[in-house]
């Protein structure tokens, strides 16, 4: 089983991988990963910074932390047509703005690869090039589904990871954890937990990392063979 290792910074703290999954026949990657920050959104009052008297500004920050932690990419699209509704109005952009808000929409949808929500959210997106490809891709979701079920039927394994995910939490700061769009739970600081990734039909694996300051790792998975150890250090 091989071992590798790798650098990088990440929420100002330590986290180590390890991947536990079948053999493939193709090349294992793993992406350098993406790091992001920014204030969490439970923090930003809405109506303060837009200046308006929209009652659903007042609670726009939690619906927005609680469509982030329960994995909603309908919740996260809606919520970023309102806040382009009160940029609109008021000439003015919060910290995290409409655009950002419904990038991260899409993203998650994409990752999720859920045929509903797909079709849900080419239907709130603005951008006419990001409802073709949320359309198209939610046509390649279903014949992948209708594949994957004709494939357990018939007795023949799924390829994609495989396996444990055994993740642990070496800052002083709670993080988030969701594979592939869907939330895995919290880990507390100094916290190790190992959770099955799955049997996904995808080949890639999302890993993404949030805390509670805003800041996002995010980092995918190919084609893992065998054990695969990952280590992020602080830089």
């Amino acid at each position: 089983m091989g071992m590798r290792r790798c650098a990088g910074a990440i929420l100002s703290s330590l986290v180590v991988l390890w991947l536990g999954g079948a053999a493939l026949a193709d090349e294992p990657k793993a992406s350098e990963g993406e790091r992001s920050r920014g204030p969490a959104a439970s923090t930003i009052n809405f109506p303060a910074v837009y200046g308006l008297p929209f009652e659903g500004l007042t609670t726009a920050g939690g619906r927005i932390q609680q469509a982030r932690i329960s994995g909603d990419p309908v919740c996260l699209a809606m919520l970023a047509r309102e806040l382009e509704v009160a940029e609109q109005v008021s000439n003015k952009k919060a910290p995290l703005t409409s655009e950002a808000l419904m990038s991260e929409a899409v993203e998650m949808a994409r990752q999720r690869s859920s045929v509903p929500e797909l079709k849900a959210v080419a239907l709130i997106v603005p951008d006419e090039a990001a409802k073709k490809e949320l359309a198209s891709t939610a046509e390649k979701a279903a014949a992948h589904e209708q594949e994957r079920l004709s494939q357990a039927r018939s007795g023949e394994r799924t390829r994609g990871i495989q396996g444990r995910l055994t993740l642990k939490n070496n800052s002083d700061d709670f993080i988030m954890v969701s594979i592939n769009g869907y939330p895995k739970g919290t880990l507390a600081p100094q916290q190790t937990a190992t959770l099955y990734v799955g049997d996904p039909w995808f080949q890639k694996t999302y890993l993404k990392i949030v805390g509670n300051d805003g800041s996002v790792f995010m980092r995918s998975f190919e084609n893992v063979t065998g054990d695969t150890y990952y280590e992020y250090e602080e830089q």
